[in-house]
């Protein structure tokens, strides 16, 4: 076989080759773009769709200028008597055990109950991330103490694969 056969032998395997894959990546596009209508999947392969529900200040971890490090919360005990808080409860469920309280969008309780009762402050962001469940769940806020307008008694919001805002806490006073 002559050297220009074996060549033109040579190229016409390499053409099919990338053409196969090209046809591949093709179909590939196709069947990512399609799982990206569907929930599951789009949380999956999309980091913006995780972020869904959280403001853009929280999700670029911006904090506002009042709020250090040392007055960031963690996962927190039961407020003292007296002081401002709110108290959530689980509707149709007796314990969401990956469903976090957030305020100011820090973790501070867990759903290991059906109710969870968080210390909050004038003009804290109340959330709950229901994120890594499937189904809806709803919060419903049970009770207020200390001096607590906002959210009222009753407010209502529900997670489905996302963070839900409650409300901005105000309080009654200084």
């Amino acid at each position: 076989m002559s050297r220009r056969r074996r060549y033109g032998s040579w190229a016409q395997r390499v053409e099919g080759t990338l053409l196969r894959a090209t046809i591949a990546a093709c179909v590939l596009l196709v069947v990512a773009q399609f799982l990206l209508t569907k929930d599951d999947a789009r949380r999956l392969m999309s980091y913006v769709d995780r972020l869904e529900g959280v403001s853009l200040n929280s999700a670029l971890g911006d904090t506002p200028a009042s709020q250090t490090a040392a007055g960031r919360r963690e996962e927190q005990g039961p407020p003292q008597p007296g002081t401002p808080a709110v108290t959530l409860r689980l509707a149709g469920r007796r314990s969401a055990r990956l469903a976090v309280v957030l305020v100011n969008g820090n973790p501070v309780a867990r759903f290991s109950g059906q109710e969870v009762t968080v210390g909050v402050k004038n003009g804290d962001l109340l959330e709950v991330d229901g994120a890594d469940y499937r189904t809806e769940l709803r919060f419903v806020v049970a009770r207020v103490s200390g001096g607590v307008a906002e959210p009222a008694p009753g407010t209502s919001a529900a997670t489905r694969r996302n963070i839900a805002v409650i409300g901005r806490v105000k309080t009654s006073g200084p």
